[in-house]
């Protein structure tokens, strides 16, 4: 878990604004932080909208995960 750790923290740290940060503002402590942790999520479903598109009565747009 120690690389994934790690590895984590270098892809955050060197992607370039908005999708990268600065790890460090948020985990004082580095990658070897205590409070520093990884979560994965297996989404079955997301639904991406905003006012613009709802103010014109579009319909959001919705992904699922293939079943299987």
């Amino acid at each position: 878990m120690k690389l994934d750790r790690a590895r984590i923290w270098d892809l955050f740290a060197g992607t370039p604004a908005p999708l990268g940060y600065d790890p460090i503002l948020f985990w004082k402590g580095g990658k070897t932080d205590p409070s520093y942790a990884l979560l994965q999520l297996d989404p079955a479903r997301i639904e991406l909208t905003g006012l613009r598109q709802r103010s014109a009565g579009l319909p959001s747009l919705v992904w699922r995960a293939p079943r299987g």
